[in-house]
Order: C-alpha cells, then sequence, then structure tokens
C-alpha cells in the first residue's frame, strides 16, 4: 500500500489480520469518561459501540456535529488542562495539554479544537475487517513549539484515541522523538510516540508532517481538515498512524484523516431495489500515485416505508479496491427496521449503469443484502436501478 510522505510514496508490506467483531451490544452509553489518563482505567469501557442495540438505539456517534464544533478545554497556548474533564468535548482519557514534552523552539504547531480525525478505509481489508479498525484520533488543543532546526529531538504531544467497544485504548506514554529534516524550503517532521493500553499492550503514534513554511511564518495548523495534495497549493501535507506494537511492523495499522472530508464534492450511489431506495454518498480526494483519500459520508434511503438517514462515522462503512474501481459499503441503522439492521452494497461500480444504456461503460453487477448489526448478509433484494452521480 502506498502512502505519500515528503512527495515520496513508501511501499508497505500489509499483513491481512482477521478480527472477530463484537456482538451488537445492549450499552449505548457514551463512552466512560473516567478512565485516567495513568493507563490503569478500564480497557473496555473507553471506546463507543459501532453496532446497534437490541432496541435499535444508536451507540455513540462518533461526533461530528457533537465533537467538532464543542470547545475542548485548552487553552490554546498548550498549558491549559484539557484532560479527564467529562463535561468537555475532550474524552475522558485524554491527556492535559500540559503533558506537551518539547523544546523552547520557534516555530509551532497550532491545534484546534476541531482538530479530530477518523480512520480510514485499506483496499487490503475487508468490510469486516474495516468495521473492527474504526477509529478516531483526536489532538488535544493548543500552541506545540516545534524545531526549525534539523536534529532528533525527545517529544511528546497530546493526543488520544477512541476505539470500538471492547477494544483496548492505548493511551499517551513515555516521551517519544522527533526527526525534523530542516531545508532552505521544504521541512519533514516525523515523529515516533510510544502508546500504552491499560493491560501493558504496547502501540506506537506516528506523525509526519511535511510542506514548505511560508516566508516569515512559523505556524503549522491542524484544524481537522483533508489537506489535498493534488491542488498545488497546500503548504502542509501530513500522515498520522497508530499501529499495535509498532509501525514498521503494520500490524492492526490505522491511518487517520479528515472526518468530513468538506472541501471535496460529493458523489452519490443511486440504487433502488425491491422494498426500497438508497443513497450512498462519497467524498473522494485526489492522490498522485495511491488510491484516492475519502470517506463514507451518508446514506439515505427508505426501507420496507421506512425511512432512514445515517451519517454516523461509526455505523457507515467502506472499502473500496484499488483507486475505487470497485467498491463495498455498509450502513447499520440507528435502529433496526424489521430484522435488518440495516444494509450492505457490494460491487458497486462508478462506470456501470442499471439497465443498460447506451452511453455506459457496462451494467452494473453490484449486489444489495440486508445485514444483521455483525455485518452478515441476512437477505438478498434485488437491484432495479442504479447510477453513480458526481
Amino acid at each position: 500500500m502506498l502512502f505519500r510522505f515528503a512527495g515520496i510514496f513508501i511501499g508497505f508490506a500489509l499483513l491481512g489480520l482477521t478480527v472477530g467483531l463484537p456482538a451488537c451490544s445492549k450499552n449505548d452509553n457514551p463512552p466512560d469518561a473516567a478512565v485516567d489518563t495513568s493507563g490503569e482505567g478500564d480497557g473496555d469501557a473507553d471506546a463507543p459501540d459501532a453496532g446497534c442495540d437490541a432496541d435499535g438505539a444508536a451507540g455513540d456517534d462518533g461526533g461530528l456535529a457533537d465533537e467538532r464544533d464543542g470547545g475542548a478545554a485548552g487553552d490554546g497556548d498548550g498549558s491549559g488542562d484539557a484532560g479527564g474533564d467529562p463535561g468537555s468535548s475532550l474524552w475522558g482519557w485524554c491527556p492535559a495539554s500540559t503533558e506537551y514534552i518539547g523544546g523552547d523552539w520557534k516555530w509551532r504547531l497550532r491545534v484546534t479544537e476541531s482538530a479530530l480525525y477518523c480512520g480510514t478505509f485499506d483496499e487490503s481489508r475487508s468490510l469486516e475487517e474495516e468495521r473492527y479498525r474504526k477509529s478516531q484520533l483526536r489532538f488535544v488543543a493548543g500552541d506545540y513549539p516545534l524545531p526549525n532546526t534539523s536534529g532528533e529531538y525527545p517529544f511528546r504531544l497530546p493526543v488520544c484515541l477512541k476505539f470500538l467497544e471492547g477494544q483496548e485504548t492505548p493511551l499517551l506514554a513515555s516521551t517519544g522523538l522527533l526527526r525534523a529534516d530542516i531545508g532552505d524550503l521544504h521541512f519533514n517532521l516525523q515523529l515516533h510516540q510510544p502508546l500504552l493500553t491499560s493491560s501493558g499492550t504496547a502501540w506506537e503514534f506516528v506523525m509526519y508532517l511535511s510542506g514548505v513554511m511560508p516566508a516569515g511564518g512559523d505556524t503549522i495548523t491542524l484544524d481537522g481538515s483533508h489537506m489535498n495534495q493534488c491542488t498545488g497549493t497546500t503548504p502542509l501535507f501530513f500522515d498520522f498512524f497508530a499501529c499495535r506494537g509498532d509501525c514498521q511492523d503494520w500490524v492492526d495499522a490505522r491511518m487517520f484523516d479528515s472526518c468530513d472530508f468538506s472541501e471535496i464534492a460529493e458523489g452519490v450511489h443511486q440504487l433502488t431495489f425491491s422494498g426500497g431506495s438508497i443513497e450512498i454518498g462519497l467524498r473522494i480526494g485526489c492522490s498522485m500515485a495511491s488510491t484516492e483519500p475519502g470517506i463514507f459520508s451518508r446514506a439515505t434511503g427508505t426501507l420496507d416505508g421506512t425511512a432512514f438517514d445515517q451519517r454516523d462515522y461509526w455505523k457507515l462503512i467502506y472499502n473500496p479496491q484499488h483507486h475505487h474501481f470497485s467498491r463495498d459499503a455498509a450502513v447499520l441503522f440507528e435502529r433496526p427496521i424489521g430484522p435488518a439492521c440495516g444494509i450492505k452494497v457490494e460491487g458497486m461500480d462508478p462506470f456501470c449503469c442499471r439497465p443498460l444504456r447506451p452511453d455506459c461503460y457496462n451494467e452494473c453487477q453490484s449486489t444489495l443484502s440486508l445485514i444483521d448489526c455483525d455485518l452478515a448478509a441476512i437477505e438478498k433484494r434485488a437491484i432495479e436501478t442504479e447510477s453513480w452521480e458526481k
């Protein structure tokens, strides 16, 4: 799998890891805000339930509307205590901004209160694996000094993660290492930071920042937005990873990007089927070589006379093949509709149509199924019409 860094695409050997998914939970409470930052909290109570509950109620919504517009408790200068406050927009186990470790440097990493990032898809995974690896990454708001001279420096950046319910969430651990390569025009910053779960499982957070510091500038901003590498005007590129063990092994590796891709126009797969209809909204960005970044932004429609409108990151699961030539997607409803927890559509093709028309590339071969809360098909429905619009 290729990812960008400093204009160079590095090949990673991906290790397939098939993991069983948790059954639908009856607990729709939000994450436990009492988990402490020492790593001694309950690792099984600190993450959202992405499945439907027995009564169909939603689990944690992953919170674009809630998570990104609320005020983090940091005071914007890296000195505020933003951690452990269940009344703030931060998760309760997030560290304080004062847990930053660095130096008295000229440059600044400015983290806004909207610096929330969501785990992205990986074309080597299945839909079930995509659901298991859904994650969110939050940078604690503040201004954090960054080196403006080349070298290797002890460094710790206050970040926190949210995983699905039943998975231990790794927490900030010891000091990491920041490598800085500062040229006359370009800069490259690479952070390797250790994380640890409450049971002692090691994880690693890796951050790559590269780009051009504007003349007279001294600030790099992270605000939760996607950095479009194909505009020719973006001064900053980033990659964020969390990996069990370390990211060289690439075991249970999770990559993060924007939670909304709001600057990317939404394309829509429109399908009608026996008993209903569905629109699958995708915001697919640009890439210089590898599979384009993007996000499954919404699923709206009807099933057997009942309407649904799902925009919750945790309940929208997406996996494409290379360059999104074929696309699989699943949506979990807020409440079951009849026996179905959701709908799964597999094999969507942006170059097809159904029924076939003279201007079409080919006839669609996708399939649609009603699914249980573990994404397993319980009933196939015949697709009647299908198209892609962007």
